[in-house]
C-alpha cells in the first residue's frame, strides 16, 4: 500500500516537474528577449507549482521511511522525475548566467553614461 501511494506521491511529482521544466524554458524565452511582464507572469506561475510540489515532496519523503524500494528497481516516474529535476537545474544555471552577463552590461551601460560614475545621470532639479 505505502509502495502505491509512494508511486502515485512521485507521479504527480514527476507532472508538476514537467511542466515547470516547460516554464522555464519559457523563462529563458523572456530573459533572452527582454519581456519583463512575461518574465513576472511565469515567476508567477512558478511559484503557484512549488507550493503543491513542496507538499508531495514532504509526503515522498515521509512515505520513504515506511516504503520498502529495491535500490535498482525504481518506478519509471522516479527515474522520469529525476531527469526532469536534473534538466530543470541546468536551464536554472543558464539563466543565471543570462542574467549576471544582462545586470554586467547594463551596469557598464550606467558606467559609460555617467563618465566612471564621476558624473549624476539624473538632474536633482527636476
Amino acid at each position: 500500500m505505502a509502495n502505491e501511494n509512494l508511486e502515485e506521491v512521485v507521479r504527480t511529482e514527476a507532472e508538476i516537474a514537467e511542466v515547470l521544466l516547460g516554464l522555464v524554458r519559457q523563462q529563458q524565452n523572456a530573459i533572452v528577449h527582454f519581456q519583463e511582464a512575461a518574465l513576472r507572469t511565469i515567476l508567477e506561475q512558478q511559484e503557484d507549482l512549488l507550493r503543491p510540489f513542496e507538499a508531495l515532496e514532504k509526503e515522498r519523503v515521509r512515505l520513504m521511511g515506511t516504503a520498502s524500494i529495491d535500490d535498482g528497481a525504481l518506478p519509471p516516474a522516479a527515474k522520469k522525475l529525476k531527469r526532469l529535476a536534473q534538466e530543470i537545474s541546468d536551464l536554472n544555471k543558464q539563466n543565471r548566467t543570462l542574467l549576471e552577463h544582462s545586470m554586467k552590461f547594463v551596469h557598464q551601460n550606467i558606467k559609460i553614461l555617467t563618465e566612471d560614475f564621476s558624473r549624476k545621470l539624473i538632474d536633482a532639479r527636476i
